[in-house]
């Protein structure tokens, strides 16, 4: 579904007929490791009420993914990274413990323009920058024991049901290009996204935790391409 996005949008957006689009030479796909490096800063509250010494944190997540790309011109190209749902853990840091909040899925929809000027490109060495709306899609989100019987000891909170938002933000990106030879190359990538969500834990009697979460996403990424 989501390689058939790449190639409305990519048509739609540039303007190109479908045989150019298939040109040899022009299409490029990879695969290579992920880095997501997670910083958040939230706001916590019970009902209404702010909630201080807790706060959350998430480690860092490594995933393997596939990337292609398409380029239009010597210095323009599109990119897209594929990848299966990334799953994480939210840590709850409180005064006397540590517990693993939060389960979910992370699943995100980027689609980049990059531009590899010209002028910057030495030997075999092509840098570029890019930019690229994100959709980040949260899915499978639920509260762990740990958490459900923190709730019900100190609060006496009890069948929570956990809601996260899914938001859009921008990922900039820069990364470099080392041609090994005519087909293949190997890539590095610098990315980072932020953005602002909200994780609404529900319970019994219209009890409400609600967290508002800002966060900031460093991601390193490598990877081998093949020009098809």
């Amino acid at each position: 579904m989501y390689q058939y996005f790449i190639l409305i949008l990519s048509l739609v957006c540039f303007n190109v007929n479908a045989q150019n689009f298939i040109d040899h030479k022009k299409w490029k796909v990879g695969v290579g490791s992920l880095s997501l490096m997670p910083d958040i800063d939230e706001q916590l509250s019970l009902d209404g009420a702010p909630l201080s010494g807790m706060s959350f944190e998430i480690d860092t997540v490594d995933k393997l993914v596939l990337f292609t790309s398409y380029r239009f011109s010597e210095e323009l190209s599109i990119s897209a990274m594929i990848t299966t749902p990334i799953k994480a853990t939210v840590e709850l840091r409180t005064p006397i413990s540590t517990i693993d909040a939060i389960d979910f899925e992370a699943l995100p929809l980027a689609l980049a323009i990059q531009y590899s000027p010209e002028v910057l490109r030495w030997n075999n060495l092509s840098p570029f920058i890019g930019v690229s709306p994100i959709y980040l899609l949260i899915q499978n989100e639920q509260l762990t024991d740990e958490f459900d019987y923190l709730a019900n000891t100190s609060f006496g909170l009890t069948n929570g049901e956990l809601a996260v938002d899914s938001e859009w933000s921008i990922l900039w990106q820069t990364g470099v290009d080392y041609h090994i030879n005519d087909n293949l190359s190997f890539r590095a990538v610098v990315m980072y996204f932020y953005g602002e969500t909200s994780a609404t834990a529900s319970f019994d009697d219209g009890h409400q935790f609600i967290a508002d979460i800002d966060y900031k996403v460093p991601v390193y990424a490598l990877s081998l391409d093949y020009k098809i």
